[in-house]
């Protein structure tokens, strides 16, 4: 448990537990910087706790006695802002919230310090509302207009009552001050950058990796890599696997879902990793890093943080074949000017598990400490008149593309 933390009653809360992705590896982190603190959730299912997580006290809302609430959580929504506010953490002194839904509405009290380090604001809420209708059946559409404002303005109203955000990179903080009119943070999220071994010998093949969902844009680097004639390894599953099946050319292997052993011999192997869709932080590109190999990715998202034009790989502005495959000609133009594995390996460090706990202990503490000789109003007095950015010494690309920037380590 962090020093600023003891003898302080505090609560960790998170949307929900029915699988353990990179939110809950960042609410893992947090249970370690609070120690066993009550949990609340919307939906749990224990079978997925790791021993971090099952350590705490877990609290569930009544979301989840409702029948297979573990599996249908996703058509809870209109549900969710209802279920959240009825859950009471007034008696805690230090909330700390992971949160990419509305469990954020928890009841606290005005004069505790909430802090709620957003994944993003619910996308179809905010961002893409009008993508996410034009999905869904014609019969459900005036479903969903009715409840979504309602849900809205009760997400914003959240919002605005926390003391302090957390986002997990500069897109979503830009969504944040778009849909809560708050400054936020930015903490990168914990990456296991220490579970690759780098390779110094890269294979002639390009790779995708993740779940293949339609805004993954798997389909673009399956058409970018059979009009060049590339090889191409797309290890994963998902709604997309028939379509990409269609398009895929000789050149391209659809493996489908592979254990981890599978996935951490592949990376280190690839000659890059393609990277065509729009991630709120994106866990795979640094994984790539940490394994040594440069990234070809869309330029948006947190893809825009983590991976340096000239440096670690190549961006592509637009999400298409044709701009992928010109992305692809110039890396293989200019593939041996890129950093050495070496390098690659140690900007890839940055976004650590460890560098993640060191941030958000310091920042934890900063504001504990504010908190107790001001209260929640001085906290947010501070935020709106600080650099976030200068506050934590985020990474920043390095000024010049031939050689990285020295870590820089919060801290000592």
């Amino acid at each position: 448990m962090l020093d600023c933390l003891q003898n302080r009653p505090v609560a960790l809360a998170h949307h929900w537990l029915v699988r353990i992705r990179g939110g809950e590896k960042v609410l893992e982190s947090l249970a370690r910087l609070t120690g066993p603190a009550p949990l609340y959730t919307l939906v749990c299912d224990r079978r997925c706790l790791t021993p971090t997580l099952s350590a705490c006290s877990i609290h569930s809302s009544w979301l989840s006695r409702l029948p297979r609430a573990r599996r249908l959580y996703p058509l809870m929504l209109p549900l969710m802002p209802r279920a959240a506010e009825s859950m009471d953490l007034q008696r805690y002194r230090v909330v700390l919230i992971s949160d990419s839904a509305v469990i954020k509405a928890v009841r606290t009290s005005p004069s505790a310090l909430t802090l709620c380090y957003c994944h993003s604001p619910m996308r179809y809420l905010w961002d893409q509302r009008q993508e996410y209708r034009a999905s869904l059946p014609r019969w459900q559409r005036p479903l969903f207009d009715a409840f979504v404002p309602q849900v809205r303005r009760r997400d914003r109203k959240a919002g605005k009552a926390l003391t302090l955000f957390v986002s997990n990179s500069h897109a979503v903080a830009r969504r944040v001050r778009r849909a809560y009119n708050r400054r936020s943070f930015v903490v990168y999220p914990p990456v296991a950058t220490d579970a690759f071994e780098p390779s110094t010998d890269s294979g002639e093949g390009y790779l995708v990796l993740g779940y293949l969902s339609p805004y993954k844009r798997a389909e673009v680097a399956v058409a970018a890599c059979t009009t060049l004639g590339r090889k191409l390894l797309v290890i994963g599953e998902g709604p997309q696997m028939a379509r990409l099946r269609r398009i895929a050319g000789p050149t391209v292997t659809l493996a489908g879902y592979q254990p981890d052993a599978v996935i951490r011999r592949e990376l280190p192997r690839c000659r890059a990793l393609l990277f065509p869709g729009e991630e709120d932080f994106g866990i795979v590109p640094v994984e790539a890093m940490a394994a040594g190999r440069p990234v070809i990715a869309y330029r948006a998202g947190g893809a825009a943080d983590t991976v340096i034009d000239g440096g670690t790989g190549r961006f592509f502005d637009e999400p298409t074949p044709e701009s992928l495959a010109d992305a692809i000609r110039r890396f293989e133009a200019s593939e041996e000017s890129l950093w050495p594995a070496e390098w690659i390996v140690s900007h890839a460090r940055r976004f650590s598990t460890a560098c993640f706990e060191r941030q958000m202990g310091r920042l934890i503490a900063w504001a504990v400490d504010l908190h107790a000789r001001g209260g929640p109003e001085a906290v947010r007095a501070a935020v709106d008149q600080m650099d976030p950015d200068h506050f934590l010494d985020t990474p920043q690309r390095p000024a010049s593309d031939t050689a990285p920037a020295t870590p820089r380590r919060l801290g000592g």
